[in-house]
């Protein structure tokens, strides 16, 4: 789907468009991320802040870290030959994981699953776990019975590592519960020159009949916080009221507060990336997951102070039914390090993207300079778009998109011929004799109530709709609506 100029584009090519609440792919995350980060100065107060003013009150003697190290510049150095390690004490079940940039150390001592410690080996700073902190690690709700592998619940069985193709290397720890009804498969991968490491899980069922996931860990963790002024940067995704897309909010994480949340995915605000800073020292951690669904983080600090736990799973909507023998994959997600403004977490995940998640560039061009309609909104005609149309081609745009408002009705795909009395066409014709490529929003998960598709087939419809311009959503999980609902495009 050819979309919106700038920026903008990118996000929407490589999403299914700006559809409030249709969730953000995270190798379009980072894209935004970088390239709104990258223009704005978030420290001079362009980013909306909450929690601040009352953070710096009640901790006078924690004070925002300004960049003054050149040293710190070396993130941006060409790459050069790097090594990647995953070492396993078998003796302590303890693991390293790393390269000449990060080190995570996991510890499954005791029979508790966690994260030790998270290092930036640039900087030398290390994140320890909390002390006395049990609730990391990983948890999962299977059969309406919550699993927590940092509880003593479920046991070690197996290590393997093995060194992938794209010179990454993968580390896989098996687990299972008592009975070995459940066996659990945790992954991470590291790869070379990246100040990131990847992870995964796996639920295998060893039973004898079918099991169901009801809520997952994506991340969690904790930290040590004491002594640490803790910010946290999200960014929205689309938005309509206001109407301001990607803006990015800072909070204070506040001991005693109560956690700060960033529901994202689908209709919810935020995109599914979050950095987390310490604003005495400029160390941070930048988190993404990589789910279109409807997921939630949660970043808490308690009551001492002492400690700040990182979560981010799906703990609503999903009923995953695990045949035996067969496993469910969560979403994956990575953690990665940097030490600086803002910018350097969007450049840390931009790196990381753009090596390993991204799809490669169509061609040399892309991104394409594109023009998109929704400037009028919806009041836009034959007339006033080729007008347009014409004035993009003298400007040199590439792309001419149509965006809402073309169509008779949400859900009926056919040209409005009070608006476009010669055809679509007729009218795209004319944008092709304009020298640019010619592309159209059909967000074809949606239908007016009116409209031909929903009036023979009102099962279709979700049952929990985004109320897009008036529309119902359609509910692709329902096999006849996924198989119909490309039929529908075409009345």
């Amino acid at each position: 789907m050819l979309l919106r100029k700038g920026s903008d584009s990118l996000h929407r090519l490589m999403t299914n468009r700006k559809v409030v609440g249709k969730a953000l792919f995270l190798v379009a995350i980072a894209l935004v991320v970088i390239s709104y980060l990258s223009t704005f100065d978030i420290l001079t107060g362009k980013a909306q802040h909450s929690r601040s003013q009352h953070g710096q009150s009640r901790s006078p003697h924690l004070r925002p870290w300004r960049n003054n190290d050149e040293a710190d510049n070396q993130a941006r150095e060409a790459p050069v030959a790097d090594k990647v390690y995953a070492r396993f004490d078998a003796e302590k079940l303890r693991w390293e994981i790393g390269n000449s940039h990060i080190q995570q150390t996991i510890s499954f001592a005791n029979g508790l699953y966690s994260l030790v410690t998270l290092e930036n080996r640039k900087t030398q700073n290390v994140w320890q776990a909390a002390p006395n902190m049990s609730g990391s690690g990983f948890s999962a709700r299977v059969d309406n019975e919550w699993w927590y592998a940092s509880r003593g619940e479920l046991l070690y069985q197996s290590s393997s590592s093995e060194q992938q193709a794209d010179g990454s290397l993968l580390q896989r720890i098996t687990l299972a519960n008592p009975d070995e009804r459940i066996g659990l498969h945790l992954f991470y991968q590291v790869y070379p020159n990246q100040a990131v490491i990847r992870s995964w899980s796996e639920i295998e069922n060893r039973s004898d009949s079918t099991q169901t996931v009801g809520g997952i860990d994506i991340l969690n963790f904790n930290i040590a916080a004491a002594g640490k002024f803790l910010t946290v940067l999200s960014v929205d995704q689309w938005k309509t009221t206001p109407r301001l897309n990607f803006a990015q909010h800072i909070e204070q994480i506040i001991e005693g507060e109560g956690p700060v949340q960033i529901l994202a995915g689908s209709n919810a605000e935020r995109c599914t990336w979050f950095a987390l800073r310490d604003d005495n020292s400029g160390e941070g951690i930048v988190v993404g997951w990589e789910f279109n669904g409807r997921s939630v983080a949660t970043l808490e600090r308690d009551i001492s102070g002492e400690a700040c736990t990182v979560q981010v799973g799906i703990y609503e909507g999903i009923k995953q039914a695990i045949s035996p023998g067969n496993r469910f994959q969560s979403p994956k997600a990575f953690v990665g390090v940097f030490r600086g403004n803002w910018d350097k977490a969007a450049w840390v995940t931009q790196r990381f993207v753009e090596t390993h998640l991204a799809r490669p560039l169509p061609d040399e061009n892309y991104p394409y300079v594109q023009y998109d309609s929704w400037g009028y909104l919806q009041d836009i005609n034959e007339q006033n778009q080729r007008a347009a149309a014409e004035t993009a081609a003298d400007l040199g745009v590439e792309v001419f998109v149509l965006d809402l408002g073309w169509a008779r009705m949400i859900g009926d795909w056919r040209a409005d011929p009070g608006k476009f009395p010669s055809g679509l066409a007729a009218f795209a014709n004319y944008v092709h004799s304009k020298g640019m490529k010619f592309g159209l929003h059909i967000p074809f998960a949606e239908a007016s109530p009116q409209s031909p598709v929903l009036r023979r087939h009102a099962d279709w419809t979700a049952s929990d709709p985004s109320s897009y311009f008036g529309a119902s959503s359609l509910c692709l999980a329902n096999r006849p609506t996924k198989n119909g609902s490309n039929r529908s495009l075409y009345g």
